[in-house]
């Protein structure tokens, strides 16, 4: 989980690739290139660090649009959640803590 520090910055040339700063309670955020497009400023999001398994998958560090990744944005068929669109960043509530698991299934929103 991590909160998103800044509005994401499209990547020149790179149509639909967008650079976003994450706060993943590490010592420094972290730069995650994405195409989700619904990511803002303030928004908790699901995010894989490097290390982090997704669909039995390691995620590691790799240069996307020529700049460096140092994790994804996960969407909701990735968590194996029902409901939520994919390619679309997961969001959750203030309640959920920087730096913690994702919950097993989709959240209620009230």
């Amino acid at each position: 989980m991590g909160l998103v520090l800044a509005e994401p910055e499209a990547i020149a040339g790179k149509a639909k690739l967008f650079e976003v700063k994450i706060d993943v309670g590490a010592a420094e955020p972290i730069s995650v290139i994405t195409n989700a497009t619904n990511v803002k400023a303030g928004l908790k999001v699901v995010v894989a660090t490097i290390g982090a398994e997704v669909n039995g998958e390691e995620i590691k560090k790799c240069v996307v649009g020529g700049r460096p990744s140092f994790g994804m944005l996960c969407d909701a068929p990735m968590l194996g959640w029902v409901g939520g669109g994919a390619g679309a960043a997961v969001t959750l509530g203030d309640e959920f803590e920087i730096g913690s698991r994702p919950p097993a299934s989709r959240p209620r929103k009230g």
